[in-house]
């Protein structure tokens, strides 16, 4: 088997979806901010769909129908562990939130916080602590943010940005080592 061979099957393999829905697992369980089963579960799908982007970003191609296929399976699971009926298709909520998920990690991306304290991820604290598991029209989303008072996003601040520095560095840990 020459090199190229060899970099093409170790990247669509499954070992990579394990390294992200183990890291999203472990991260449900120990966010520094209190949150309830449907916050968990919120966090769990932010923190898969990162690690999603995190393995885009390091060129690592995983086969887009296994990480579908996977991807609804380990929802599923975890749906059904939190405590939520399956039938009830969170899972589908995840496609809702993307769009929202990556606006609140850019503008992390590119603020100066901690130094400047601007960046809110006022849709991130509305999925994952004041409404989990709860979709929106665009309309009623700014207005469900609205009504949180600022010093309750204010404190989410630190702790979700040390998770997402968690999630980051555990996951290019775990790549280097696999």
């Amino acid at each position: 088997m020459n090199i190229l061979d060899f970099l093409f099957k170790k990247r669509r393999d499954n070992k990579f979806l394990k390294i992200v829905f183990d890291t999203a697992k472990k991260g449900a369980y120990q966010f520094n901010f209190p949150i309830t089963n449907a916050g968990r579960l919120e966090l769990l799908m932010y923190d898969i769909w990162l690690g999603m982007r995190i393995l885009e970003n390091k060129d690592i191609w995983v086969d887009y129908d296994l990480m579908l296929n996977q991807r609804e399976k380990y929802l599923r699971k975890a749906i059904h562990e939190f405590g939520f009926s399956i039938e009830e298709k969170y899972e589908n909520i995840y496609l809702f939130r993307e769009e929202g998920w990556e606006h609140d990690t850019l503008g992390l991306a590119y603020s100066d916080y901690p130094r400047t304290k601007q960046f809110i991820p006022a849709y991130l604290y509305l999925c994952i602590v004041a409404c989990p598991l709860k979709v929106y029209t665009e309309e009623k989303t700014e207005k469900e943010i609205d009504k949180i008072p600022l010093i309750k996003m204010s404190n989410f601040l630190s702790p979700f940005c040390e998770h997402y520095s968690w999630v980051v560095r555990t996951i290019i840990n775990k790549i280097k080592n696999a």
